[in-house]
C-alpha cells in the first residue's frame, strides 16, 4: 500500500511538473507568445557550445553567410552587418531566425554599434537557448515517426519526432543528410 502511494505522488508530480515546462519561456526577444526551449541534442549542443567558444569563434559562427551550408554555424541565432544593406540604420542587428519579419527581426537586441555589444547579445541569447531549434505545439496524429526540419534563413537542420512539430515554413526532411544537402 505504501508502495502504491509512492507511485501516485511520484505520477502527481510528474503531471503537474509537465505543464510548467512546456510553458516556459525561452527569454527574451521579439516576437511575442512563449518559445518553448530546444528540444533536441543537436540543437542543445550549439547552445552550450556557445559558451565555451572564444569571441573570434564566436563571431564567425553567428555571421549570416549565404554562400555557407549553414548559412549561420550558432543555430536559429544569427547577425549581419550592414555592408549589404545601404538602407540600414545601425552597424549590426542580431536576430533569431523564427521570430517574425524582417528576417527573424528581434526588437530585443535594437540597434547595435559595436562588435563587442554584437558578442554580449549573442552569449544572453545561448545562455536564454534561443539559438537552438525551435518547436511547435502539435496536437493529433503524425504518420511520421521521426523528421528533419531546415531552417530556411539560416540553413540550420533540426531533429524533430515528427514532422508536424517542424515549425511551420520550413522544409521537411526523413534524414539528417537530404536536409543538409538540400
Amino acid at each position: 500500500m505504501r508502495r502504491l502511494g509512492s507511485l501516485i505522488l511520484t505520477l502527481v508530480l510528474v503531471f503537474v511538473a509537465i505543464p510548467a515546462v512546456r510553458a516556459q519561456s525561452s527569454g527574451g526577444g521579439g516576437g511575442g507568445g512563449l518559445i518553448p526551449p530546444p528540444a533536441n541534442p543537436p540543437c542543445d549542443t550549439l547552445v552550450r557550445r556557445c559558451a565555451e567558444m572564444t569571441d573570434d569563434e564566436l563571431w564567425a559562427a553567428a555571421h549570416l553567410d549565404p554562400s555557407r551550408n549553414p548559412h549561420s554555424l550558432l543555430g536559429t541565432c544569427y547577425f549581419h552587418d550592414d555592408s549589404g544593406c545601404p538602407t540600414c540604420a545601425c552597424p549590426f542587428y542580431v536576430k533569431i531566425s523564427y521570430l517574425p519579419p524582417p528576417s527573424g527581426y528581434d526588437n530585443g537586441t535594437g540597434c547595435l554599434q559595436t562588435r563587442e555589444e554584437v558578442l554580449a547579445v549573442l552569449r544572453r541569447l545561448c545562455v536564454e537557448g534561443q539559438c537552438g531549434c525551435p518547436r511547435k505545439d502539435f496536437h493529433g496524429a503524425c504518420i511520421q515517426p521521426l523528421a528533419f526540419g531546415k531552417d530556411p534563413l539560416t540553413g540550420t537542420c533540426c531533429q524533430y519526432s515528427q514532422p508536424c512539430d517542424v515549425p511551420d515554413g520550413w522544409p521537411w526532411f526523413y534524414t539528417m543528410e537530404d536536409c543538409q544537402k538540400n
